[in-house]
């Protein structure tokens, strides 16, 4: 695992807990999405480097990389919503059984 990448979600992680903390006596929520989804410049990355996405793609438990909005998306309007007023301090994995491979 590439220990800059690692220790940016431990960042991310940590800054979401700590703002849930200072926030929360307001009524406010914080949490993240840690998606792993397709983009224009994933594509584009991923068409010169298939063996980057082979590669990628096998240590995702679905064995493919989401769509922003169809499989992302959910989880956005989820989080926005009513029934998930409770839910703060959260980073939350969108990306297919990736977050499995760490």
């Amino acid at each position: 695992m590439n220990p800059i990448y690692a220790s940016v979600k431990n960042a991310q992680r940590g800054m979401v807990k700590a703002l849930a903390r200072e926030w929360g006596p307001h009524n406010v929520t914080v949490n993240a999405i840690a998606p792993a989804s397709e983009t224009d410049a994933t594509k584009a990355y991923f068409e010169r480097n298939p063996q980057v996405r082979d590669q990628i793609l096998s240590t995702i438990a679905l064995r493919r990389l989401g769509d922003s909005q169809d499989d992302i998306g959910g989880a956005i309007v989820a989080l926005a919503g009513d029934q998930m007023r409770f839910v703060t301090g959260q980073l939350i994995p969108v990306d297919g059984g990736a977050y499995t491979a760490l």
